[in-house]
């Protein structure tokens, strides 16, 4: 049922803000006060989400506490032997390397708590795969999740990932070249779901309660 402020409130937007002219003080709209009684809500976009490990307190500590943890895990490679799963671990191998230096300008901690921190705000993660000569996957590089549009396709699911740059223009990725690590979102299979997301109004309310004490 629709929330009958004007029956409530008994008056116009007019009169509120003639009011508050001859006041000098701002007065919300009767607009502005169905909204909030109403309980209309909207959810943070992806940059929004993103803003939040600066803006929030809690939400930094937490992010930042798992990014760290994650940051810690070891990689093994091991290789089936026999039809029973017993297996070898391998010590040599190219994507040992690769894992451990991921790209010449990143340490492997800087580079893995990114990639935990892009996914623990947005439920999402991309790796782009930076290929030789020869095809073979030499780099991988963080990208911002907030920058990224997935494309479908009816029959491979995803046709393409497309990167905005900061510069202008875009990059297209075919799904091959990027690893995608993400929350599952019931109502959109192509893109995360971000963890944060449902406390969206408990970190709004914790920034607001710090401006207010301050």
């Amino acid at each position: 049922m629709a929330f009958n402020y004007k029956k409530i409130f008994n008056k116009n937007n007019s009169q509120l803000h003639q009011k508050s002219a001859m006041t000098g003080t701002r007065i919300a709209g009767l607009d502005e006060l169905a909204s909030l009684f109403a309980g209309s809500d909207y959810t943070w976009n992806t940059t929004d989400a993103l803003e939040q490990y600066s803006k929030s307190l809690y939400v930094f500590a937490a992010t930042n506490k798992i990014a760290k943890k994650v940051a810690t895990t070891e990689f093994h490679l091991y290789k089936i032997i026999n039809k029973a799963g017993d297996s070898d671990e391998i010590l040599d191998h190219a994507a040992l390397d690769l894992l451990w230096k991921f790209n010449p300008f990143q340490t492997r901690t800087e580079f893995l708590r990114t990639t935990w921190i892009n996914k623990t705000l947005t439920g999402e993660a991309f790796w782009a795969k930076i290929r030789n000569g020869k095809g073979d996957v030499v780099e991988l590089w963080n990208l911002r999740p907030d920058f990224m549009t997935v494309i479908s396709d009816s029959t491979a699911f995803i046709k393409r990932y497309e990167f905005q740059k900061s510069g202008g223009g875009k990059e297209i990725f075919q799904p091959e070249d990027i690893i995608y690590f993400k929350d599952p979102n019931p109502l959109n299979p192509l893109r995360g779901q971000s963890p944060i997301g449902p406390a969206k109004h408990r970190i709004e309310t914790e920034q607001e309660a710090t401006k207010f004490q301050r």
